[in-house]
């Protein structure tokens, strides 16, 4: 288990290198906090992060730095670094992999939570409404709750000013996370995306 986790964090090393967008201002930042590690980088996604999530498709935009790593045994195949990650925080009932994506400048960061997903539910004792399913709370990570709590002070809000209540939160992330909460049965969309409503289920 202890090279798998020295695997993962080397992954997510990697992974903050080789898609680094070196033209942008700031540095490449590598936090590690109590119970937390975070890559940070400068750039973009170039491919929307549901697809990140899932595996199977990645576009690093420093092939050369990609092929070099791989060459040395520390690159994994196309897509596949986050989604090992997170089949491994799954196993270990870890919160999942977090992806932030922050606009001019551009910077996108990974944190991985080295502890149980029930946190949150703890910190937000008081985050649902009366007919909200008991079975769902250790689905949701910090982003769906906030989320949930805007929706349900505002129920036709778009997701974009979603995203500008959550302090201009990457809006690929907003979008994904609506999507995850959609698909698990916590929210229905009624309506057009500008005009419709939300509810929760």
């Amino acid at each position: 288990m202890i090279q798998m986790f020295i695997k993962v964090l080397g992954s997510g090393l990697v992974n903050s290198l080789i898609h680094a967008d070196y033209s942008e201002s700031g540095s490449i930042v590598i936090e590690k906090g109590e119970n937390y590690f975070k890559f940070s980088n400068p750039g973009d996604l170039r491919i929307p992060i549901d697809i990140v999530m899932e595996g199977g498709r990645s576009d690093p935009r420093n092939t050369i730095l990609h092929q070099m790593f791989s060459y040395l045994g520390f690159g994994e195949r196309a897509g596949s670094g986050l989604y090992m990650i997170s089949k491994v925080w799954k196993s270990k009932n870890w919160i999942q992999p977090q992806i932030k994506e922050e606009l001019n400048p551009n910077r996108t960061t990974l944190i991985l939570y080295m502890k149980s997903d029930k946190i949150y539910t703890n910190n937000y004792p008081n985050s649902y409404p009366n007919n909200y399913p008991n079975s769902y709370s250790n689905k949701l990570n910090e982003i769906q709750l906030q989320i949930i709590e805007i929706i349900k002070e505002n129920p036709t809000v778009t997701a974009k000013e979603i995203s500008m209540k959550l302090g201009n939160r990457g809006l690929p992330a907003i979008k994904w996370n609506l999507k995850q909460l959609k698909n698990n049965g916590i929210l229905e969309r009624k309506g057009t995306t500008r005009k419709g409503k939300w509810f929760i289920l």
